[in-house]
């Protein structure tokens, strides 16, 4: 069984896969639909389409504020994405 951590610090995700970092990059991601899937990296159009991108979904969860379902999808978004970006498969994700 592999283990997974994951870190989110001053809007950054690291994800470690057995104690070795294997991916940590701003959680800048698409938030609405557009050129790209929801959850993947758009550090790039944080200034374009402010509206399409979202760096505090992250927060919201810890803090139990705005739009808790939508916040969860965008994680559950990114985490995939970033994973499979790093070539860990992740089949189960409780939301």
């Amino acid at each position: 069984m592999t283990t997974l951590a994951i870190d989110i610090d001053d809007g950054a995700l690291a994800l470690a896969r057995e104690g070795n970092l294997v991916s940590m990059a701003p959680s800048i991601v698409q938030a609405a639909p557009g050129a790209r899937p929801l959850g993947a990296p758009a550090l790039d159009q944080i200034r374009l389409r402010p509206r399409e991108v979202s760096s505090r979904h992250w927060a919201q969860i810890a803090s139990g504020d705005g739009d808790l379902p939508a916040a969860v999808r965008l994680a559950r978004a990114e985490l995939q994405a970033r994973a499979a970006a790093a070539g860990i498969a992740i089949t189960d994700i409780d939301a």
